[in-house]
């Protein structure tokens, strides 16, 4: 058995002792899979962070504010009496997340507008273009 325990012994160059040092490789590759499960339940954790602060009146709050209280789209200011709806600037459905740099607080009738992609020509002189804020999402 200890031929076996032998045979998984590798050499690799160590700067903490200088040169070569003996290690087992299975035991190297067991902490590499310890590693790499605590990345992903931390990954897990930061998304559940994102899924409740995505819901949480401060993160709008913070959205409205960064956006200095304007919609992206229209660049009317966003209020208790227009309303709001959050949008996914990368969709879910295309690997974006519910992270705040992610979303944009935009009035309920511009977001279908935007989705839907449909700008009249006449209604093209609202569109914000010059603001920093404004993303289009094909």
């Amino acid at each position: 058995m200890e031929a076996s325990a032998k045979d998984h012994m590798v050499m690799v160059p160590s700067t903490r002792f200088g040169g070569l040092v003996e290690v087992d490789f299975n035991q190297v590759l067991r902490r590499l899979q310890k590693s790499q499960r605590q990345i992903e339940q931390a990954q897990r954790r930061a998304e559940k962070i994102e899924r409740i602060l995505f819901k949480s009146f401060t993160a709008t709050v913070w959205l409205w504010v960064q956006q200095d209280g304007k919609c992206p789209y229209c660049g009317k200011p966003i209020t208790w009496k227009t309303g709001w709806s959050k949008h996914h600037i990368i969709p879910r459905s295309q690997g974006g997340s519910d992270a705040l740099v992610n979303l944009q607080l935009m009035h309920p009738d511009c977001h279908p507008l935007l989705h839907q992609d449909v700008i009249l020509e006449q209604d093209c002189s609202v569109i914000n273009r010059g603001s920093d804020e404004w993303r289009k999402v094909a």
